[in-house]
C-alpha cells in the first residue's frame, strides 16, 4: 500500500469515526502494509468490511495489517 492509499484510508476513517487510537497492527519483512480497518473492543473488523455482521458498535480503533 502506497502512503498517499494509507492516508486517504485514515482521513476516510477518521472523517467517519472521528480521531480513534491506532490499537495495533503489524507488518512482515516480506510484505507491506495492505489493510486499514477499524475493528471493535473483540478485535473483529467493523470498516471497511464488517465479515462477521457485528455492526459498528463497540469501536476500539484503527488496525494496520
Amino acid at each position: 500500500m502506497r502512503i498517499s492509499e494509507t492516508i486517504h484510508a485514515l482521513m476516510v476513517i477518521q472523517q467517519k469515526f472521528g480521531d480513534l487510537e491506532i490499537v495495533g497492527g503489524y507488518l512482515n519483512d516480506d510484505s507491506g502494509l495492505r489493510s486499514v480497518s477499524v475493528v471493535n473492543n473483540n478485535g473483529m473488523e467493523i470498516y471497511p468490511h464488517d465479515p462477521n455482521g457485528v455492526g459498528q458498535s463497540d469501536i476500539e480503533g484503527v488496525f494496520l495489517e
